[in-house]
């Protein structure tokens, strides 16, 4: 529906007292009353009023904080205040919770996103396709895939940390195809096939298209199809940055690797085998076949054994379970070894990646205080990973795709617009191996 001249005649008027109308087809004599109503009964210290219509199309106020965008204050959780005014016999109900076409023009997307944090907060919804930067690169997304993080992200265990402002795009994993460049990127154009784990607080894979820093994105390795590069962004970075960048693996080491069938696992035994260690890793019975194919050398079932009993003198265990696992895994370490925590405790260096103020080191400290005392009582050593964005990485991990060094493992691909039930099947359990796909592309497999 256009906007009449009348409605951007009352649109103006609007502006110059201060309160907000952006939908066409608004009931302009309602609205004048509201206006009206509003101005001699109340005032309102929030700053800005902005007219729109309620969830049932009735036009009404809600007071928007200086500076605030409309689309977002109307999606917070709590709502902002609803002004008194209303039509006889009307009970407002909530605005809607799907967000309006941009007013400055950008086309809408779809996108799921994470409108409140908790096991319900992620939501289909048409959200502004988003802003490219001078440095950005804005890809049309062909597939991404579900890691750990985004049900950790979305239920809020980070939010003290990493500060992301609500609604957000959910999603760590993406490919796709570049289709606008900013004015700064010099080795991507329109056109290329890419992929890339967004850096922290851009991430938004799980929407139709995504700006992405061009020092987090490189070109997708060409012997993988879209799908299976989704796969890989996070899990890899993470396998070269604890098995190279940290734990500086050397050839003839041992390296103990848990869930070896899962998308972290099932990397690191191959990145590990390609760095000339001696792989061992915990399974279980169905995908004893696959981890053994990955390279891994001593597989132990743990439905059936206990690591603990069997293994002994290793330089690194890379452990994804934590809890009694972890503390299970330092009596496997030989002296001087090392224990890299993906699934926490986290420690002081965690808060200094995130340039977190020095009391929240403090309190990391506290919280892995119990595994770190019994690494230093068995002459070891326990460490918190968590990985950093990298484009130049993965450039070299694309090579090692490409020369079939590595290998993705999909347990599943689901279809864009089930994205609720992959998240729901992989929080379930119900992955046999490797990564969770979600794809733009029809069909699933």
């Amino acid at each position: 529906m256009g906007i009449s001249t009348e409605a951007q005649q009352f649109a103006q008027f609007l502006e110059n007292v201060r309160v907000k109308a952006s939908t066409p087809g608004l009931d302009l004599a309602v609205v004048r009353d509201i206006v009206d109503t509003h101005a001699s009964a109340s005032t309102e210290p929030e700053g800005v009023t902005y007219a729109d219509v309620d969830a049932d199309g009735v036009p009404a106020l809600w007071a928007i904080p200086e500076g605030a965008d409309p689309d977002r204050a109307l999606l917070a959780s709590p709502a902002p205040r609803q002004l008194t005014w209303k039509p006889p016999g009307h009970a407002h109900r909530p605005p809607s919770r799907q967000p309006r076409r941009s007013r400055e023009g950008k086309a809408d997307m779809k996108a799921f996103v994470v409108e409140m944090y908790g096991r319900d907060g992620l939501r289909a919804a048409d959200v502004p396709e988003p802003t490219v930067g001078d440095g950005d690169v804005l890809v049309r997304v062909s597939a991404a895939s579900i890691n750990p993080l985004d049900r950790m992200l979305r239920n809020g265990e980070f939010k003290r940390l990493l500060k992301h402002r609500l609604p957000f795009v959910l999603g760590h994993d993406v490919a796709g195809i570049v289709t606008q460049v900013g004015s700064a990127v010099r080795d991507l154009t329109v056109g290329d096939e890419v992929y890339a784990r967004p850096r922290d607080l851009r991430i938004g894979g799980f929407a139709e298209f995504i700006a992405i820093d061009q020092d987090d994105v490189a070109p997708k390795p060409q012997s993988l199809t879209p799908r299976e590069a989704a796969a890989v962004p996070l899990v890899a970075l993470a396998a070269w940055q604890i098995l190279v960048d940290r734990a500086h693996v050397m050839p003839g080491q041992k390296v103990l690797i848990h869930a070896g069938a899962g998308g972290l696992g099932s990397t690191a035994i191959q990145l590990a085998k390609h760095l000339g260690a001696t792989v061992a890793t915990t399974t279980n019975t169905r995908t004893e076949k696959l981890v053994r194919s990955l390279g891994a050398d001593i597989v132990i079932d743990y439905t059936k054994e206990d690591f603990s009993k069997v293994l002994s003198g290793y330089d690194l265990v890379l452990d994804s379970m934590g809890g009694a696992n972890l503390e299970k895994s330092l009596t496997v370490l030989k002296p001087g070894g090392l224990a890299i925590g993906v699934a926490g405790p986290p420690d002081a260096g965690f808060a200094r990646q995130l340039d977190a103020p020095s009391f929240m080191g403090m309190a990391m400290n506290a919280l892995s205080r119990k595994v770190r005392k019994q690494a230093k009582a068995l002459g070891v050593r326990y460490e918190f990973f968590f990985m950093q964005a990298s484009g130049a990485q993965l450039r070299e991990l694309g090579a090692l795709y490409d020369s079939g060094r590595l290998r993705p493992v999909i347990d599943r691909t689901f279809p864009f617009d089930q994205t609720l039930e992959a998240m729901a099947y992989v929080e379930q359990g119900r992955t046999t191996a490797g990564k969770v796909v979600i794809s733009m592309t029809p069909g699933s497999d």
